[in-house]
Parts: structure tokens; sequence; C-alpha cells
């Protein structure tokens, strides 16, 4: 059962989602319009906070894709964990073993994602937008390049995002949604699903090459 804050939490997401949908009264057509303009490749990182087993950890990975008129985006990425979260493994005799050995190791978790995102208002310097994540990865206890308790992972990940243009390539990020995952490795203790956010700069790799060699030519 759903906790308070994750209900909360929920609740407020879909409340001002509930607003952007009624602020875009035809938001069917909108989106068709921006899928019939010829797209562009995009090449980008990314750069999460999350909290994951009790801890707050920072999620990197980068994507690509193609973006249609600005306000459509969709592509593949690749994105694993970059914080180090210790943990003591204990493996028996149920593991090949004669006798029992406790390892210390950290956790391993990667996951490719096919995304989705919508801006729903975009001008010269702002833009907002929902983005949504469907990964598919492993997780697992690593200690020096060995993997133990490995195992197959999905998740579902959504969130509300704004940032202010510097330069078209260049921009002043920040979010914030949930991560939910369809399956998870039950040899693991702890939650995987939690809360996401993004407070930083953002760099589109692709229109800064775009922006540097137009300028050139």
């Amino acid at each position: 059962m759903m906790n308070i804050g994750l209900r909360t939490l929920l609740y407020c997401f879909l409340l001002i989602v509930g607003e952007c949908v009624i602020a875009q009264t035809d938001i069917f057509g909108d989106l068709t319009q921006h899928l019939n303009q010829k797209p562009k490749m995009t090449l980008a990182f990314d750069n999460r906070n999350t909290f994951l087993l009790g801890q707050n950890a920072n999620i990197i990975g980068i994507r690509a894709g193609l973006d249609f008129n600005g306000r459509v985006r969709v592509g593949l990425g690749g994105h694993r964990l970059n914080t180090l979260i210790p943990r003591i493994l204990i493996l028996g005799p149920d593991n090949n073993q004669t006798d029992s050995a406790t390892l210390k190791t950290e956790i391993a978790f990667d996951y490719l994602a096919l995304y989705s995102e919508y801006a729903f208002f975009k001008s010269k310097r702002w833009e907002f937008g929902i983005p949504v994540y469907l990964g598919l990865g492993r997780a697992a206890y690593r200690d020096d390049g060995n993997r133990y308790k490995n195992a197959v992972v999905s998740l579902l990940e959504t969130s509300l995002y704004g940032q202010f243009y510097i330069f078209s390539w260049l921009a002043f990020h920040g979010g914030s949604g949930y991560r939910i995952m369809l399956k998870t490795n039950k040899d693991i203790t702890g939650r995987l699903s939690g809360p996401v956010y993004t407070l930083g700069v953002k760099v589109c790799v692709g229109e800064a090459y775009r922006s540097i060699f137009t300028r050139k030519s």
C-alpha cells in the first residue's frame, strides 16, 4: 500500500499535469502538428538525482533521438547509477560454496530506456514539459568487476520539468518526478523505486554542434 508521502506526491503531479492538459485545449492536434515537421537528430547528457535504497544517489546517462519542432522528442538512452552504495553480502553454500563468505560490495544499477518528451509550453527563453522513460536493465551486487544476485529489472519514470535557455543548446534546468519499478530485484534489500529530481545546467550536444558549425558556415 502506498504511504501518505507517495500519495501526496502522485496527487500533486497529476494535479499539475491536469492543469497543463486543460491549458492545452487541443493537445492531440498540437502533437500531430509537431510530429508532421521534419525531425532533427538530438544528443544530450542526462544527470538525475534520486533516492535509492534509502540513500540520496545520482544517475547519469546519455540519450539520442529525434526532435520534432523543438516540442516533441523521442529516442533511446543509456543510464547507470553513479553513486557508491555499499552493502555487505553473505554468500552461503547455496551459491556453490562450501562455507559462507562475507563480501563488501556495492550496488550496480544500469538500464536502457525508451523516452518520449512533450514540451507543452515553449518560448524563446522558457520551456516546460513532461518526459516519460520506460527502461529495462539489471541490478546486482558488485565486487571488483564481479556481479552477484544479478537480475533483470524494468521501470517507468515520469516527471515535470522547466528550463531557462541561455543559448539554444545550454539551459538552466529543474524538475521532479517519480520512478516506479515494474520488475525489481528481490535479492536486493530496499526500494529501487523513489522520487527523482534535477537541478543544474543542461547541455544539448547535438544542438551545440549545429549551432557552432552553422555559424562557421
